[in-house]
This record gives C-alpha cells, structure tokens and sequence, in this order.
C-alpha cells in the first residue's frame, strides 16, 4: 500500500467517525495541536501511536486521532506502514 492509498484510506475511515482531528487540536480530549504533535515526532523519533501518547499526551482518551496520529507517523517516516490500522490481537 503506498502513502497515497493509506492517506485516503485514512480520510475515508475518518468521514465516518467522530474527528478530533479539526483544527485547531489534533486532539481534542487534551487539547493537543497537531503542530505538538509533529515537533514530538520529529524531535523524539517517535514511531508509534503509543510513543506519541507517552509524549504528548493525544490519543491517551477517546482513541479519535488515533488515524490522524498514524498519518502523521507515515508522513514524517516515508513509512505507509506506519499509517496501517494496528492488528486486533486474539482474533
């Protein structure tokens, strides 16, 4: 899948759910901007939505940005694999 496809993917998924990802916050539970949220990854490396969280706090309460978080992951990293939705374990 390259970046192009799990971006609209991504935005297809998004239509439908609740957004927390309008400006100006990416998320809005914490109120976190999605400018924190780039400066995190790229300052600290950060591959997943779980490190973004420890960091920043977004993605820690309603789960809603989680897909703009990923994208966000997979454009910074060039990674379309950071942006897959994670596998549900036990299944």
């Amino acid at each position: 899948m390259t970046l192009d496809e799990s971006r609209q993917a991504i935005s297809a998924e998004s239509e439908s759910a609740s957004s927390c990802e309008s400006a100006p916050h990416l998320c809005r539970c914490f109120s976190v901007s999605k400018a924190t949220v780039q400066k995190a990854i790229a300052h600290h490396g950060l591959r997943s939505v779980d490190q973004v969280t420890a960091c920043t706090d977004a993605g820690g309460a309603c789960t809603g940005c989680h897909r703009g978080i990923r994208l966000m992951l997979a454009e910074h990293h060039g990674d379309p694999t950071l942006a897959a939705l994670p596998r549900r374990r036990g299944l």
